[in-house]
């Protein structure tokens, strides 16, 4: 491997300026990444940086890739390794949705916001990319069926469509910060809530 770089193919350099950009992407957000804030938070010069990244959006889609690639290991480990079987894979990975949601809000807009995705990079990664999460959980859906963890008098398709739909809105209010606006509990009693009911509504019938 050439000096300088690591697997990937990114040198040395991009990975520090790419931990500095996470760094800003989570303190302030999306829009207060500029090549300018990132300089200032690595100690790189602005030239310095576009040696490394020749514009704002290639930074961006290295970003969103970090981001995804991240949050795509973490949902895949859970789903190898979370005791309870598939029910209890699937309460582990929806948790943790939530959790992701709460924690890091900028990264949660930044991977699943349509306004701000489609300036970042192409819609068949963005896409893709998406699809394979969707299908970690579609296929915990199906092997809970297939054990009789999950219900099963609707199709997998169907019970991923409200599970998605529940944890995306659930994520929305946690990402807007307005959860007292809808709840008086706080936002744990909310994800446990939000847990619960996923649940309930995959328990066999």
């Amino acid at each position: 491997m050439p000096k300088g770089r690591i697997p990937g193919e990114m040198t040395y350099r991009q990975k520090d300026l790419l931990d500095a950009a996470v760094r800003v992407l989570d303190r302030s957000g999306i829009d207060s990444l500029t090549m300018r804030s990132l300089a200032q938070e690595s100690n790189f010069s602005p030239m310095a940086a576009y040696k490394h990244y020749e514009n704002q959006r290639e930074l961006y889609i290295a970003i969103w890739r970090f981001c995804m690639d991240e949050l795509r290991g973490q949902v895949m480990e859970l789903a190898r390794t979370a005791g309870g079987g598939a029910r209890g894979a699937l309460r582990a990975i929806v948790g943790h949705f939530l959790y992701f949601s709460r924690e890091y809000p900028h990264r949660f807009k930044l991977l699943f916001d349509h306004a701000v995705i489609n300036d970042v990079g192409s819609a068949w990664e963005i896409e893709s990319r998406r699809l394979e999460l969707r299908d970690v959980v579609l296929s915990m859906i199906m092997a809970g069926q297939q054990n009789g963890q999950v219900r099963r008098d609707l199709s997998a398709e169907e019970m991923l469509g409200v599970v998605l739909t529940l944890v995306q809105g659930a994520s929305n209010i946690f990402v807007s910060g307005r959860l007292s606006d809808v709840t008086t509990a706080g936002p744990d009693e909310t994800r446990e809530a939000i847990l619960n009911a996923v649940s309930e509504y995959l328990a066999p019938r």
